[in-house]
C-alpha cells in the first residue's frame, strides 16, 4: 500500500465484504419470499413495509459483525469485523486512524441500504426514493453507532453514552423530522436548516471520540470512571456475590456435570442478568425522555411495545448465540477442546444446550416483564393506559375454547423458539465459514435478479411482465417445499450413519414432528388462516404453508447435524 489510509481501507474491505454480501443477499431473498407469500391482489404497500423492516434488520446484523472485533487490543488475525483497537500501534495520527475507517463504514452501510433497495425497487416496488434523506439517516446511525463503541472501553461509560444518544434521537435532535409520502420511500424535511443541529452534534461526538481514542492509545481513559466495566474479567457476577446460588459441580455423572457447566455459562445467571439489563435499558430510556421533555404526552403504545420487544430480542440473541459452543477468542472463531472431546453423546449435548438456552430465554422474559410491570408506572408516562390496552389485546383469546387457546400458545411458542434456534445455527456457521456462507447466500438474490433481467429483455414493455415475473417467482416456492423433506432425509441418514441417534430416537423425532404438523394443519385450515381456501392464493403458497409445519422437526435435526459436524468435522 502507498499510504496508511489505503492500508486501513484495504483492511476494512477485506474484513467486511463477506458480511456485506450476506446482508445484501439476505435482504433481497427474504423480501422476495415475503412478497411471494402475500396475496397477489394487494398493492405493493405491504412489500414496501417489509422491505424497510428487513433492511433495518440487515443493518443490525451488519453492525454487530462490524463491531465483533472492535474491543480487541492485541494484534490478531480476525475473520470478522474491523479490529479497530488492534491498529493503535500503527505509526499514523489519531485523526487518520479514526476518520478513515469511520468514513469507510459509513460508505459500507450506504451500500448495504441502497443496493438491495434499488434492486428490489426495480423488480418489485417501482416506488420513488428520497436518496438524500435516507442517506443522511443512515450516515447518522452508522457514525454514532461506531463512535459510541470506539470512544471508550469502559462499558458503564459506553452504556450511559448510548442512553443519552437514544434520548436525543427520540426527542428529534439527531435526525430531522421528516414528512413521509405514502406508498413511497420519499422523506421530506421542513427546510435545509433542520440538518444543522444533527450535524453539529455529530461533530461534537466526533471530537469526543477523537480525544477518547487518543487517550486509549496512550493506555489511559478520557474519563476515569473506574478501571473495570460491567463485562471485564473482574466483573461482579451474581453467582459470586451470592455464593449460595452456586452449587458444586456434580461428579457422579458426566451428563449432570455437563448440564451444570452449561448452566454456569449460559443458564439462569446470565438470564437474570440479561432480563435486568433489558428492563433497565427500557426504564432508563424513558426516564431520560421524561427528564428532557417534562410536558411530553404519553408515548405511543405501539412505540413502547416495539422498543421493549427489540430489547428483549437482543437479550434473547445474546443468550442463544453461543448455543453450539462456537465463540470468538482474540478475534477468531474457536471451539474448545472440551466441547470436542467431552465424554457425552452429541444428541445429549445438543439437548442440554437447547434446553438451557430456551429456559434462559423464558427466565429473561419473566424477569424483564416483572420489573417493567412493577416499575413501569414510575418511569413511563401513561403506563396504566398501556397496561389496559395490553390486557385488552388478549380479549380475542378469551373468546376461544380451551383447546383453541392451548393450540395457539403451543404454535406461537414453538415458532418463536424455532426461529431463535435457526438464528443461532446460522450465526455459528457464519462465524466458522463467513466467506463461504456469504458467497452461497449471494447466489440466491443474484439468480432472482438475473432472471428478472432475462424476462425483461424477452418481454420488453409487455404489460404482462409483472404478472409473469410474479408467477415465475411464486413457482420457485416449490424449491423450498421440496428442499425441506430432502434436507430432513439427508441429515437423518447422516445422523444414523454416524451413530449420533438411534433408530428409536429417530422414530421419536419423526412422531413429534408429525404431531406438530397435524397441529399446524388444524390451525391452518380449521380457522382458514391466510385465506388458504380462497381462490386468490396459489397452490405453491398452500404447499409452503403446509410444509412450514415441519420446520420444528427440521430445526431439531439441524441442531443434531450441526453439533455433529462441529464436534467431528
Amino acid at each position: 500500500m502507498n499510504s496508511p489510509s489505503q492500508a486501513l481501507l484495504w483492511s476494512g474491505f477485506k474484513l467486511s465484504w463477506p458480511a456485506l454480501l450476506t446482508q445484501i443477499s439476505a435482504v433481497i431473498s427474504v423480501v422476495f419470499l415475503t412478497d411471494l407469500a402475500l396475496d397477489p391482489g394487494v398493492d405493493t404497500r405491504q412489500t414496501l413495509e417489509a422491505t424497510v423492516g428487513i433492511t433495518v434488520a440487515g443493518l443490525a446484523f451488519l453492525y454487530v459483525v462490524t463491531l465483533s472485533a472492535a474491543q480487541k487490543i492485541g494484534r490478531v488475525t480476525s475473520a470478522l469485523g474491523f479490529p479497530f483497537r488492534t491498529e493503535y500501534a500503527l505509526p499514523v495520527s489519531t485523526l487518520t486512524l479514526l476518520v478513515v475507517p469511520l468514513l469507510y463504514y459509513c460508505l459500507l452501510f450506504q451500500l448495504a441500504v441502497f443496493i438491495p433497495v434499488i434492486i428490489l425497487n426495480f423488480l418489485l416496488l417501482d416506488a420513488k426514493i428520497s436518496f438524500l434523506a435516507i442517506s443522511f439517516v443512515v450516515f447518522q446511525f452508522t457514525s454514532f453507532a461506531l463512535m459510541l463503541n470506539w470512544w471508550t472501553r469502559n462499558w458503564i461509560e459506553c452504556l450511559i453514552a448510548w442512553l443519552v444518544v437514544l434520548t436525543l434521537y427520540v426527542n428529534g435532535f439527531l435526525v430531522p423530522e421528516f414528512s413521509h409520502v405514502d406508498n413511497t420511500l420519499i422523506y421530506i424535511a421542513n427546510s435545509g436548516t433542520d440538518y444543522i443541529l444533527p450535524l453539529t452534534l455529530t461533530l461534537a461526538m466526533l471530537a469526543l471520540t477523537y480525544f477518547g481514542v487518543r487517550q486509549q492509545r496512550s493506555g489511559e481513559s478520557l474519563i476515569e470512571f473506574g478501571n473495570n466495566g460491567l463485562f471485564t474479567g473482574e466483573t461482579l457476577v451474581l453467582r459470586n456475590a451470592v455464593p449460595v446460588t452456586s452449587p458444586k459441580c456434580p461428579i457422579e455423572s458426566p451428563l449432570k456435570a455437563e448440564y451444570w457447566k452449561e448452566r454456569q455459562l449460559n443458564g439462569e445467571y446470565n438470564a437474570v442478568f440479561g432480563g435486568l439489563v433489558g428492563a433497565g435499558m427500557v426504564l432508563a430510556i424513558f426516564s431520560l425522555i421524561n427528564f428532557f421533555e417534562v410536558n411530553q404526552n404519553s408515548p405511543d403504545y405501539a412505540d413502547v411495545m416495539i422498543l421493549i420487544m427489540a430489547i428483549y430480542l437482543a437479550v434473547c440473541t445474546g443468550l442463544v448465540v453461543y448455543m453450539f459452543g462456537v465463540r470468538y477468542k482474540n478475534g477468531a472463531a474457536y471451539i474448545s477442546v472440551h466441547d470436542k472431546t467431552a465424554a457425552i453423546g452429541t444428541a445429549k449435548l445438543a439437548a442440554i444446550r437447547v434446553s438451557v438456552s430456551l429456559s434462559s430465554i423464558l427466565i429473561a422474559g419473566l424477569v424483564m416483564g416483572t420489573i417493567l410491570w412493577i416499575l413501569g408506572p414510575i418511569f413511563i408516562n401513561g403506563f396504566q393506559e398501556m397496561k389496559i390496552l395490553f390486557l385488552g389485546s388478549f380479549e380475542t383469546f378469551s373468546r376461544l375454547s380451551l383447546p383453541g387457546l392451548v393450540l395457539r400458545i403451543v404454535l406461537l411458542v414453538t415458532a418463536f423458539f424455532t426461529a431463535l434456534v435457526l438464528f443461532a445455527t446460522f450465526l455459528s456457521w457464519f462465524m466458522l465459514n463467513p466467506r463461504k456462507i456469504s458467497i452461497f447466500l449471494t447466489v440466491i438474490p443474484l439468480y432472482g435478479f438475473l432472471l428478472a433481467i432475462f424476462l425483461a429483455v424477452i418481454l420488453g414493455e409487455n404489460e404482462n411482465y409483472d404478472s409473469l415475473l410474479d408467477s415465475v417467482m411464486r413457482n420457485h416456492l416449490w424449491l423450498v417445499v421440496f428442499l425441506v423433506p430432502v434436507s430432513i432425509a439427508t441429515m437423518l441418514r447422516e445422523l444414523l450413519r454416524d451413530w449420533v441417534i438411534t433408530s428409536r430416537q429417530m422414530a421419536v423425532l419423526l412422531i413429534a414432528g408429525t404431531g406438530f404438523q397435524c397441529l399446524n394443519l388444524v390451525w391452518l385450515f380449521g380457522a382458514n388462516n391466510y385465506g388458504a381456501l380462497q381462490v386468490g392464493i396459489g397452490v405453491a403458497e398452500i404447499g409452503y404453508l403446509i410444509i412450514q409445519g415441519f420446520f420444528p422437526l427440521l430445526t431439531a435435526i439441524l441442531v443434531l447435524w450441526t453439533g455433529n459436524r462441529i464436534r467431528h468435522g
